[in-house]
């Protein structure tokens, strides 16, 4: 992923590039609508905090839908994480966002779910307090489908990813209800982990009692870490 020049597997320019100037200052002066402009203005703003946990990622905006399509966006979606992880053990990558559909937490949820990547990876402590604590916030839920999901991990070694995308993939199913109490005992753990990962520059959650954007998140973060 160039951070100059963002290019699909095909060659073709797709997307801007937060961290290019001159192609930032050609968006901004096609990009009229304000809540657009509020959400190009806060990618400015983060991509120093994306560059400090990873310095090969940038962020990738896009104003039209076939654009952030082209660039491997699942249709109606606000944004997607692309990642890889190099030889040398380090990663690069880039979070897409779609104009057209994203919203002012978009940015910050992006920006958490690489934290999150980042904060795991680099401390097997840091994921096993997170899966403990979650494992915890779960199995204290009457639904069997909850406890069963803790069940299934108690004990075991399990890698960050395969963690992350059963635990969304749980909630995406729709049978899994988890409580509002339950949801925001969840994100004030992710805040936790993405405070301290970011110096206090991010937390992805400014209102835990926010049930449907905390589920949202966690049923996105699957995607995210796949």
């Amino acid at each position: 992923v160039s951070s100059k020049t963002p290019l699909d597997e095909e060659g073709n320019s797709a997307g801007v590039s937060v961290s290019d100037k001159q192609q930032m200052e050609g968006l901004s002066s096609r990009v009229k609508d304000e809540g657009k402009r509020s959400i190009i203005d806060r990618a400015t703003k983060a991509v120093n905090t994306l560059k400090s946990l990873f310095p090969d990622f940038d962020i990738i905006l896009h104003d039209t839908d076939e654009s952030y399509e082209g660039s491997k966006g699942k249709k109606g979606s606000n944004a997607s994480m692309m990642y890889r992880k190099n030889e040398d053990g380090s990663y690069s990558g880039s979070i897409h966002v779609n104009l057209n559909k994203a919203n002012n937490r978009t940015i910050a949820h992006e920006v958490a779910h690489v934290a999150l990547l980042k904060a795991f990876n680099d401390s097997k402590e840091t994921y096993d307090a997170f899966r403990t604590k979650v494992s915890k916030i779960l199995s204290a839920d009457t639904n069997a489908r909850l406890t069963k999901f803790e069940a299934l991990y108690q004990g075991q070694e399990v890698g960050t990813e395969e963690f992350l995308v059963e635990l969304s993939s749980m909630l995406s199913e729709g049978e899994t209800k988890l409580s509002p109490s339950t949801l925001q005992q969840i994100a004030q753990v992710i805040n936790e982990v993405v405070a301290k990962i970011t110096g206090g520059k991010f937390t992805p959650f400014q209102d835990i009692t926010d049930a449907k954007e905390i589920g949202e998140f966690l049923q996105s973060i699957g995607q995210a870490v796949k």
